[in-house]
């Protein structure tokens, strides 16, 4: 008990860390008289319950920040990826996963899980789940040694070819449990399965700002290249972009040089290292 002025207050400390100090300080006027034992067994009692909350909340804004930034990591890859519970509920779905289940075209999506376009394939997807998420349930050592074995051959053998309504190659999809503590906590609690999903036959995503940056290729040279690097030829490359054949063989021409390359297929392999990220170069 201290006075301060006006007013009387029992003070208390119920976080001090280096960086990190939190004080609770109840007053009241000089007239109130000093604090008897009771209000101090109160405080002191109630300063253990607050530190717990105070802390919790503080551990709880690091695991958004961790969620938000392994979120982030898995919107810049060019394979589709999900997480879902145990039960095979979505947690998080990144961009182009979310693009392959728009097209509704092998796989679909709700909260009550995935399925595919056909009752086999999905009867085949759900069990991949169920299988992985066991493994990831099981994997401190509770259960016998040959059931574990079975589970880690099935989990390496959760490799899917979901048939597609459009007749385009299935979709492949990897299923695999998320077992590290860390990787579960980065990319929110609840994420127990990883499902990876990606297209054969689909181009490749070349991340063009990337090209710009590191050989100074110009923002359309950029675009040329990455076309070129997806299967299109010149001609069909003039017409998306709009402009003359003979312009974009001058932008090939010039990304050669540039990139120290010397063939269409040279530039094409060095484009396809450039894989994922932004695809909107700088201007």
């Amino acid at each position: 008990v201290r006075p301060t002025g006006t007013f009387y207050a029992a003070t208390g400390m119920p976080v001090k860390t280096p960086g990190w100090q939190v004080a609770v300080a109840v007053a009241r006027s000089r007239n109130g008289g000093a604090y008897e034992n009771g209000d101090m067994a109160t405080l002191n009692a109630l300063l253990p319950h607050l530190s717990r909350a105070l802390t919790l909340h503080k551990r709880f804004d690091e695991t958004t920040l961790r969620v938000s930034d392994g979120h982030a990591v898995l919107d810049r890859l060019d394979v589709g990826v999900i997480l879902t519970d145990a039960a095979g509920r979505p947690t998080f779905i990144n961009t182009r996963a979310a693009g392959l289940i728009d097209r509704a075209d092998g796989l679909h999506a709700s909260s009550a899980g995935l399925t595919a376009s056909t009752m086999e394939d999905t009867r085949a997807l759900q069990q991949a789940i169920e299988t992985a998420a066991a493994l990831c349930l099981h994997s401190g050592g509770r259960r016998d040694p040959d059931s574990l074995a079975r589970s880690v051959v099935s989990a390496n053998n959760g490799r899917l070819y979901l048939r597609r309504p459009s007749l385009r190659p299935p979709l492949l999809v990897n299923v695999m449990p998320v077992r590290d503590s860390q990787a579960t906590s980065a990319w929110g609690g609840g994420g127990q399965v990883a499902i990876v999903l990606s297209e054969p036959d689909a181009p490749p995503r070349i991340d063009t700002r990337a090209l710009c940056e590191s050989f100074g290729l110009g923002r359309r040279e950029a675009s040329a290249v990455a076309l070129l690097a997806s299967g299109r030829n010149p001609h069909q490359i003039a017409n998306d972009l709009g402009l003359s054949l003979g312009t974009v063989r001058n932008y090939i021409k010039r990304a050669f040089h540039k990139t120290d390359t010397h063939s269409q297929a040279g530039l094409t392999a060095l484009a396809r290292g450039f894989v994922g990220g932004s695809d909107d170069p700088p201007t």
